[in-house]
């Protein structure tokens, strides 16, 4: 016999409240994008870095810290977001590349 969680194909959270695949899917989606934002955000610190006024040290370890950080946001939206957005991106990518790599047409 199957039991009602089945059938309605909904999955019981730790705190008993049943919750869709469906509706936990978008939430993942929603938080996956919502780290790779702030992953924009520390690409754009790292761009600031080099003219923020302070010692040479201090400016590259900002640089450096906000580019790890960045990257590591990036992956980590990727991962949360699922396959979903890895496929997006990788056409995203293979469009681009044919952009700026198509011939120019002979007259």
């Amino acid at each position: 016999m199957l039991e009602a969680a089945e059938v309605m194909n909904v999955s019981s959270s730790p705190a008993g409240v049943a919750v869709s695949r469906k509706q936990t899917a978008r939430w993942r989606s929603v938080a996956g994008y919502g780290i790779l934002a702030i992953s924009i955000l520390f690409y754009t610190l790292s761009l600031v870095a080099p003219f923020v006024p302070v010692s040479a040290g201090e400016r590259a370890g900002l640089f450096a810290g906000a580019l790890l950080t960045g990257k590591a946001c990036f992956w980590t939206g990727v991962v949360v977001a699922g396959p979903d957005l890895l496929t997006r991106l990788r056409g995203l990518v293979r469009s681009a590349k044919s952009l700026i790599l198509r011939t120019p047409a002979a007259s």
